[in-house]
């Protein structure tokens, strides 16, 4: 009951001091101050917060947060969402001669859209999803796929000559949860037009490997443009394959089309990529690289915030496909990562940090119920519930939770938090409250869509 009064605390303060003066929720705040750092609009997040303040509230039988989180995605899309369906992220929106939409900005809010409905059953979220989808579908696509953004001027759409396989796989996959839930035919056959427009390929190990799609492909010099223009930016390459924020997302969504419809030729990708992390992307202690230079051979990134993504998907295709090998390389690099916490039981993002991140740490957390409740192994729950202890003891904070704390427990770097950060920590919250209480965060569809992290 402990973790439900905790998760209850941060939905009240979420409600009474975070929000602006039109009652969204914004987006970053000083938990030590108690004030909004931030008011600049969540709308590109809302699937970190809302379904969860709404399921908190089912759980608690209290009809005011159930309200509270419904009319957040319902505000943000008064606010935020053209006529057309696509969603600027600005305040009080008004139409201009050239716009710009960011597809792959806007993951969490494809995603919370389908959430949401699926929790309430609400009309006008099905809706804004609706327009949202079809405007990027029938205006935004690039060789088959969502493009990286759409540039609108005045009545005309100009996808970007790129496309993500991130966008694709939240798109993909929300729109399979989206049959799941209603059974229209039209939303798996767009799943399926976007996720076959990603051919498999395979790189000179024979290893699967999905590259962004771009214009550069067969012209040196537009390749060398939007290279340069990537790296510029701080991200990786074209011609590097990257795991999360790339092939992760989208083989979630392809294994959300399997469990419809069991198809062979998907288990056989989803098998053989779980061979090309094994045999390419592990490092000697058993955690995974995130980037491969597919020209160069090189790898680099070890970071917990995308190795629990890949530890995730692992479980998945261990748990759908019965796969051995993908099990045993989630649980080595869920234990590599474990090994290395500090003295108070607080574990870095990545090697060269003398602190802890309160999301990577409290995924890795989830994923361990998940090795748990997969092997019986109770160790492994045990594990997950000191981590728990130990986030909320550490990233404690007078009105909150921060994003950052010392390893060696000795309080904040600072107080600032992304306020979507406490949103996923009442997800967590709900999820070891469940495991507690003996539910199987595999069990049931609705009990593993509270448990993905998207």
């Amino acid at each position: 009951m402990e973790m439900i009064n905790k998760a209850s605390e941060l939905a009240d303060l979420l409600r009474s001091r975070y929000c602006r003066i039109d009652g969204l929720l914004g987006r970053k705040a000083d938990c030590i101050s108690g004030k909004l750092e931030d008011p600049s609009g969540l709308v590109d997040e809302i699937g970190d917060y809302c379904q969860y303040v709404i399921m908190l509230g089912e759980r608690l039988g209290d009809a005011s947060m159930r309200s509270w989180g419904l009319e957040q995605v319902l505000g943000n899309m008064r606010t935020f969402q053209a006529r057309d369906g696509l969603i600027y992220n600005r305040d009080n929106y008004k139409p201009r001669r050239i716009d710009f939409f960011s597809t792959i900005r806007m993951g969490d809010a494809y995603w919370g859209l389908q959430e949401v409905y699926r929790v309430t059953g609400d009309q006008k979220v099905k809706e804004s999803f609706d327009k949202l989808i079809s405007c990027i579908l029938s205006r935004g696509s690039y060789d088959g796929a969502p493009a990286y953004g759409i540039i609108r001027l005045g009545k005309r759409y100009m996808p970007l000559p790129i496309a993500e396989p991130m966008s694709s796989g939240y798109i993909g996959e929300s729109l399979v949860e989206m049959y799941n839930t209603c059974g229209e035919e039209n939303y798996i056959e767009s799943a399926k037009t976007i996720l076959n427009a990603w051919k498999v390929t395979r790189n000179k190990s024979n290893s699967i490997v999905f590259l962004r799609k771009s214009a550069g492909q067969n012209n040196r010099f537009m390749s060398f443009l939007i290279d340069k223009q990537f790296k510029y930016r701080g991200r990786p390459g074209i011609n590097v394959n990257i795991l999360t924020k790339g092939d992760v997302f989208l083989l979630f969504a392809w294994l959300a089309l399997y469990r419809v419809n069991n198809d062979g030729e998907i288990k056989a990708v989803l098998l053989d990529w779980v061979e090309y992390v094994e045999n390419l992307m592990c490092a000697d202690d058993g955690r995974f690289y995130n980037h491969y230079d597919v020209k160069t051979g090189e790898r680099n990134s070890i970071k917990l915030e995308e190795n629990h993504s890949i530890i995730e998907l692992l479980i998945d295709i261990s748990y759908e496909l019965g796969s051995e090998r993908a099990f045993h390389l989630a649980k080595h690099c869920a234990l590599a990562w474990y090994g290395r916490r500090s003295r108070v039981g607080l574990i870095a993002n990545n090697d060269i940090d003398d602190w802890a991140e309160i999301d990577p740490m409290l995924d890795l957390m989830i994923n361990f119920v998940k090795l748990s409740e997969l092997s019986g192994d109770e160790k492994l729950f045990q594990i997950a519930f000191d981590g728990s202890v130990a986030l909320l003891k550490y990233f404690s904070a007078e009105h909150g939770y921060v994003h950052r704390t010392r390893l060696d427990g000795s309080g904040p770097v600072d107080g600032c938090v992304e306020l979507k950060y406490l949103g996923l920590l009442i997800k967590g919250l709900l999820l070891m409250d469940s495991a507690g209480r003996g539910d199987k965060l595999m069990g049931s569809r609705a009990m593993h869509l509270l448990a993905t992290d998207r």
